[in-house]
């Protein structure tokens, strides 16, 4: 979907890590990863708008439909490692 890849991959996000590729990064510069977490910051309805609409956002109109399900899409994503985000803690930093 070329809408979505140019909506993502801008030239304002210059770098994407995976939780692999940020945990490399990290270790190389002698940084201790106390707590490393996926977190997802976009829904279903996000999700769900994008293939129908090729554009991001939820539908208002329909959003009471997808208050049940979401925290467990999220949760799902999250624990599959599926995630849009991924947060680390870290310690050794030098001043």
């Amino acid at each position: 979907m070329s809408t979505y890849t140019n909506h993502c991959f801008q030239k304002q996000h210059p770098y994407y890590y995976s939780k692999a590729s940020l945990e490399r990064l990290l270790c190389s510069h002698s940084l201790k990863i106390e707590a490393m977490m996926a977190h997802q910051r976009y829904g279903l309805g996000n999700h769900l708008n994008w293939l129908q609409c090729e554009m991001p956002s939820g539908n208002a109109e329909y959003a009471w439909v997808f208050t049940s399900v979401d925290a467990g899409y999220r949760q799902s994503l999250e624990a599959a490692g599926l995630s849009d985000a991924v947060i680390a803690v870290v310690s050794g930093l030098s001043q």
